[in-house]
C-alpha cells in the first residue's frame, strides 16, 4: 500500500536525507539552467569503460559551449567504497586554461560529488576556474549576488581574470594578483563574503558558504524580495509566509539575506534576533510538548497505542518512530489500514496528523509479519500441508514518539544597511 520507498518526500510529509542534496541541485538548475542547457556534453576517453569496481580511475566529465561550462567530478560508486583523492586537475579550452585548484592539490572525499565552473562569465565577472559549486544568484537592491559552497576537503578558490575586475573587498580571507589572474581564497561560511567591483563598473557580491549551510538552503520570494533562506528546520513558502518546521527541536533558528526590516512570527513563538555578517538570524522558540501514550503488546508481533490527540497548537503533527524486526508491518485504525511497509533496515516512520480525528476514538494498531530464517515441506495428507523448520523473527525493539513543532513568519522590507 505505501508509497513511500525512501523517497525525498515521504506519505506522511516526512523529509527524507535526499530531499536538501535534490534541493541543491534544482537551486543550481534554476539560476544556470539556461547556460547549462545548450552545453554540449564532453567525455574523456577511457571514461565508458571504467566499471563499477574499478576504485583508481576518477570519473569526470565536461558540459561546455565555446570554452565556457561547467566540470563534473564523482568519486561515488553504488556498494563500492571510493579512497579519498589528492587530486589537481588541468583542463585545457578553447578561452585557455582552467586549474582545479591552480596550486598544489585538493581532497576529493569517498562518496562526494562536485561540479565547478570554468570561464563563466557573471555579469562582466569572468571566473577562470572556481573550487567552489555554484548554489544560486540574484538581484539585491540592483546588485548581483552569486552564492557557492565549498566542499568538504576542497579549500575554496575562485581564480578570475585580472582584466575583468578593479576591485575585490573582502575582510577575511586571501586576495592576491598572479600575472592576468585574480586568485581569491575567501573563508567558507555565511559569517562572510566579499564583493568585487567589474571593469564596467558592476558590484557582484559572493559569498561562499559550506557544504552543510548550502543544503540547509533555499531561495524564496518573501516581503517583496528574492532572498536566501539557510536553517536546519525545514521550511516552505504558503500564502507569502514562511513556515517553519522541526521534530522534536522547540527552538528553530532562521537566517535571512537580505535581512528583512521586520519579522512577525506565531503568537506562541517567543522571537530573538542577531546579526551574521550580512544575514539577519532569527530563533524561533516554543514550548515543547511530551505527547502522552499508551502502549500495549497484546499479542506476538502487535502493539497497540492510544494518544492524546488535544495537541497545543505549535505542534503541527506526531510522529511514531517504530523501530522493529520482520518481513513487513502494516498499521491500522478502526477500521482502516493506516500504510504498510517493507523492511529494510531503518525505523518506520508515521505521520498522524491525517488520522487524528480517528485517534481521538480508536487506538493506532501496528502488526509485524515475521520474517522466516529455515526451509518449508509440503505434503499432501487427504489436504495440502505445509511446515515451516526454522525460526521466525518478529520484534519490535523500541517506539518513540516525536512531536513536529510549526511556526509561521512573516516579513517585511529589507534592512538599508545590507
Amino acid at each position: 500500500m505505501t508509497y513511500d520507498y525512501q523517497s525525498p518526500l515521504g506519505e506522511f510529509g516526512r523529509v527524507g536525507e535526499s530531499y536538501d542534496r535534490i534541493r541543491s541541485l534544482s537551486m543550481f538548475l534554476e539560476a544556470y539552467g539556461e547556460l547549462l542547457a545548450p552545453m554540449g556534453c564532453v567525455i574523456p576517453d577511457g571514461q565508458q569503460s571504467i566499471t563499477p569496481e574499478n576504485t583508481l580511475e576518477l570519473r569526470w566529465s565536461v558540459r561546455q559551449q565555446d570554452g565556457s561550462g561547467f566540470l563534473f567530478i564523482n568519486n561515488y560508486q553504488d556498494h563500492v567504497a571510493l579512497p579519498d583523492r589528492d587530486i589537481q586537475l588541468e583542463l585545457h579550452t578553447s578561452k585557455g586554461t582552467a586549474f582545479y585548484p591552480r596550486e598544489g592539490t585538493m581532497q576529493l572525499k569517498s562518496g562526494m560529488a562536485a561540479i565547478l565552473p570554468f570561464h563563466m562569465n557573471l555579469n562582466g565577472m569572468k571566473i577562470i576556474s572556481a573550487t567552489v559549486q555554484p548554489l544560486t544568484r540574484f538581484m539585491v537592491n540592483q546588485e548581483l549576488t552569486v552564492v557557492f559552497y565549498a566542499h568538504e576537503g576542497m579549500a575554496p578558490e575562485y581564480v578570475i581574470d585580472a582584466t575583468s575586475v578593479t576591485n575585490v573587498d573582502m575582510p577575511e580571507g586571501t586576495v592576491s594578483e598572479q600575472g592576468n589572474e585574480v586568485v581569491i581564497h575567501p573563508i567558507a561560511g555565511k559569517d562572510h563574503h566579499l564583493r568585487v567591483t567589474t571593469s564596467d563598473g558592476m558590484v557582484i557580491r559572493i559569498i561562499t558558504l559550506t557544504r552543510e549551510e548550502a543544503l540547509h538552503a533555499y531561495r524564496f520570494r518573501l516581503g517583496g524580495e528574492e532572498r536566501l533562506v539557510i536553517s536546519s528546520s525545514h521550511l516552505y513558502v504558503q500564502n507569502e509566509m514562511l513556515i517553519c518546521t522541526s521534530v522534536e527541536q522547540p527552538e528553530m533558528e532562521v537566517s535571512f539575506y537580505p535581512a528583512p526590516e521586520h519579522v512577525s512570527a506565531s503568537k506562541y513563538a517567543v522571537s530573538s534576533q542577531s546579526k551574521q555578517g550580512i544575514f539577519g538570524t532569527y530563533t524561533f522558540q516554543v514550548s515543547p510538548y511530551e505527547p502522552a501514550v499508551e502502549v500495549d503488546y497484546p499479542k506476538e508481533y502487535a502493539a497497540t497505542l492510544r494518544l492524546d490527540t488535544a495537541w497545543p497548537e505549535q505542534v503541527d503533527d506526531v510522529w511514531i518512530e517504530i523501530d522493529y524486526e520482520g518481513d513487513v508491518a502494516a498499521a491500522h485504525i478502526h477500521h482502516q489500514m493506516l500504510t504498510d511497509h517493507i523492511h529494510y533496515g531503518h525505523s518506520w516512520m508515521l505521520g498522524l496528523k491525517q488520522s487524528r480525528h480517528l485517534l481521538a476514538d480508536h487506538a493506532l494498531r501496528l502488526s509485524i509479519t515475521p520474517i522466516r530464517k529455515g526451509t518449508t515441506e509440503s505434503y499432501v495428507n487427504q489436504a495440502y500441508v505445509e511446515r515451516f523448520e526454522g525460526v521466525e523473527i518478529g520484534k519490535f525493539n523500541e517506539i518513540w514518539v516525536r512531536p513536529q513543532y510549526r511556526v509561521g513568519v512573516v516579513l517585511a522590507g529589507v534592512r538599508e544597511d545590507t
